[in-house]
């Protein structure tokens, strides 16, 4: 599951380096987070970071059925944490990284497909099982993961649209109540998530330029276009010099 592997590297940077910031146990968050999504290498098919050139496996799920295999990667997690006798903390880590939140793709999805007047869609069939997270170390893991996924679907990752995402995925944790029991203060919010923007902004930061290479072919289609519109420059000249023939 390599794309599971580089979203837990990411997330581990991303929690490490706020862990710092708030003063927590900068190596258990890192071990925390790179073990948050050990319960994916079972299905790893069915998470769409690995999913590359592999064919959609929820195309013919129904939106329940995806749920289900979303949400058991929590519990198959717990339990691969177990058979390796990783610490309790990290065990609880693993256990807590999505508290009860919803898994809205899906959720959402299983409104549109049903006629709400024949039968309505309970949210606790798509939320995870929780507990929401205990500690500090339980709840930043949680939100470096929602945000190294939710900035991939950036097309822009500006500064604007990275610091607006960040402040989205906040609010909706505190408001789901995913974030009462872990006793964070607004302080240590904040700095979490200047401490995500900056480490996003790094990630995401303009490279410049290769001397002497074209990776983009950006100089082999400027002269295609070049050819092209000296080619149809050519041809109506010619057509207008038989005219006057």
């Amino acid at each position: 599951a390599p794309g599971s592997y580089h979203h837990s590297l990411i997330v581990a940077s991303l929690a490490e380096e706020a862990a710092e910031k708030i003063k927590l146990d900068p190596m258990l968050v890192k071990a925390g987070a790179l073990y948050h999504d050990i319960g994916k290498i079972k299905r790893p098919e069915y998470f769409i970071e690995n999913r590359v050139q592999n064919p959609d496996m929820h195309k013919d799920l129904k939106p329940s059925m995806s749920a289900l295999v979303i949400l058991n990667h929590v519990k198959e997690g717990v339990e691969q944490a177990k058979k390796l006798r990783l610490p309790k903390k990290i065990r609880e880590i693993v256990e807590q990284h999505h508290g009860s939140s919803l898994v809205r793709y899906f959720f959402e999805k299983a409104k549109e497909e049903y006629d709400p007047e024949m039968q309505k869609i309970g949210e606790e069939s798509y939320r995870y099982p929780g507990p929401i997270p205990k500690s500090k170390e339980a709840a930043l893991i949680m939100l470096a993961d929602s945000i190294e996924a939710a900035s991939r679907s950036l097309k822009s990752p500006s500064e604007t649209n990275l610091k607006r995402l960040i402040a989205e995925i906040f609010n909706n944790y505190l408001q789901d109540g995913q974030l009462d029991d872990c006793d964070f203060s607004i302080k240590e919010l904040r700095a979490i998530a200047s401490s995500f923007f900056a480490t996003l902004h790094t990630i995401y930061q303009p490279r410049v330029e290769y001397p002497g290479f074209d990776f983009e072919m950006k100089k082999k289609k400027k002269t295609n276009k070049i050819k092209t519109t000296n080619d149809r420059n050519n041809k109506s000249a010619k057509k207008i010099q038989d005219k006057q023939k």
